[in-house]
């Protein structure tokens, strides 16, 4: 396939990346044809490119086939309570050329990787396609796992799908009001708890716990906000948040008159009762009727409520925790 040099990506590379990055842009449409078309020309890839570079403290690799671009990686610290000392790869940063194999990605990384040790961030996440079987399998084989899903569905949803009238009679659907902050934030609290139980472990940390009563508070201000719930004599049993997704210039995976399925809850004992599936039919239904052409949303592919919902993946985010011991085990004599 001719000679490969891997060198340290800069400004110069940025027109080839963008070529690179609108032709994966092309076979993700072939995929989810929702995802902003204007990203299949370099014009509008370059935005996203050019933005992946520019984020503070980026480093990223080029890969060079007989001197021309065959792929690229970019990524940039999260350092954060949160997602603690921390590299991510986001959609726009990284793309192959077609006539690559995916393992190039793992001579990427590893010419790329040493430089976020040395930062100390040994957690490592990258966003990849998620019909790119072969890029997914070059991760997996450098130890990444499959952590987060990304999901678009149609609007309007066909009715078998989603029923039109709820299971429960007994239950009722509103839109929660200013009123409502603390039915809300309890909702919050249930999926704070839920997601860190078997078998999702996602970390939520007790300090922010007695916080949940803002972002409910805000929430419930917003008009472009929706929060429904599902309530049975006057009692909150489960809760779902609509907001907007605004579409950017450098957003590939932000399609246009979307609306974002933030979060869902519902009440433990009251669960197996198809209240979640109300919630979503009722929430959908009335966000195209709001005018959105299709609805999105994320989940922890280990939350099983979630990845039941019937969202179908476009994109998946990856994940490997590198030990920290090898910051001084590497430089043990051998």
């Amino acid at each position: 396939m001719g000679s490969l040099r891997i060198v340290p990506f800069d400004q110069s590379f940025l027109d080839e990346a963008a070529v690179l990055l609108a032709a994966r842009h092309r076979r993700d449409r072939e995929h989810e044809s929702a995802l902003p078309a204007r990203f299949a020309e370099p014009s509008a890839a370059h935005a996203a490119v050019q933005a992946a570079w520019q984020a503070t403290d980026a480093s990223g690799v080029a890969a060079l086939r007989d001197g021309h671009l065959a792929g690229f990686l970019i990524g940039a610290p999260e350092i954060s309570e949160v997602w603690g000392r921390s590299v991510w790869v986001r959609y726009g940063a990284h793309a192959l050329a077609a006539t690559e194999d995916g393992d190039l990605y793992r001579d990427l990384y590893a010419a790329v990787a040493p430089r976020w040790l040395e930062r100390g961030c040994f957690a490592h996440y990258a966003e990849l396609p998620a019909d790119d079987v072969a890029g997914l399998d070059a991760w997996f084989r450098l130890s990444f796992g499959l952590q987060q899903g990304y999901g678009i569905c149609p609007l309007p949803v066909p009715a078998p799908d989603l029923p039109e009238t709820p299971r429960d009679a007994a239950i009722t659907i509103r839109r929660a009001g200013p009123d409502d902050r603390d039915a809300v934030a309890e909702m919050g609290g249930i999926l704070w708890t839920h997601m860190g139980r078997s078998p999702i472990y996602s970390v939520r940390l007790p300090e922010d716990f007695e916080r949940r009563h803002t972002p409910a508070a805000e929430a419930l201000a917003d008009p472009q906000v929706t929060v429904w719930l599902a309530e049975q004599d006057g009692v909150a049993l489960g809760a779902m948040e609509i907001t907007p997704l605004t579409p950017g210039d450098d957003l590939l995976d932000a399609p246009e008159s979307c609306c974002h399925l933030v979060f869902a809850a519902t009440r433990e004992d009251a669960r197996g009762r198809g209240i979640g599936t109300m919630l979503t039919a009722h929430a959908l239904r009335e966000a195209h009727a709001a005018g959105y052409a299709h609805a999105l949303t994320d989940w922890r592919m280990t939350n099983l409520p979630a990845s039941r919902l019937g969202f179908r993946p476009f994109q998946y985010r990856l994940h490997r925790l590198i030990d920290a011991r090898i910051a001084w085990a590497a430089s043990f004599p051998e």
